[in-house]
């Protein structure tokens, strides 16, 4: 069998992103939200093929209310992700998802399960074996 350091993997890979900034409002107050976008990714192309808004485009959606409201769940997956930029534990949590938490219950319990199978066997052989020495009828 593995190690138990073997359960958990060190490395991880890191890809090319760019930071988008926009600007939303909350709670009636400007919220810039910061999004990582993977360079390459089907979100990267799109913003490459919509371009930059011009200052008419952004002042007609003001005029005709689009202006861009942040949800509470959304502005918490926000706060979520500049909290983990913050501490620098990004990485950290990438590396333990894959694989992590439930995969590693999953196989304990399944090792527990198997051991008790062993053991339930072991003492069944050696209740057999008590009754062989004692005898026919010996009940």
């Amino acid at each position: 069998g593995g190690s138990v350091g073997s359960m958990f993997p060190t490395t991880v890979t890191k890809k090319a992103t760019l930071v988008v900034k926009e600007t939303k409002e909350f709670a009636g107050e400007k919220v810039v939200v910061e999004k990582q976008i993977e360079v390459g990714s089907a979100e990267h192309e799109a913003l490459k093929k919509k371009g930059p808004k011009s200052n008419l485009e952004g002042l007609l959606d003001k005029l005709a209310g689009k202006n861009k409201n942040l949800t509470t769940l959304k502005k918490t997956e926000v706060d979520w992700g500049n909290f983990k930029q913050k501490e620098g534990i990004e990485d950290e949590l990438q590396t333990y998802r894959k694989d992590g938490y439930l995969e590693k219950v999953s196989f304990l319990q399944r090792s527990d399960d198997r051991l008790d199978e062993i053991l339930k066997k072991e003492r069944q052989q050696e209740r057999d074996a008590r009754k062989r020495v004692a005898g026919p009828g010996a009940d």
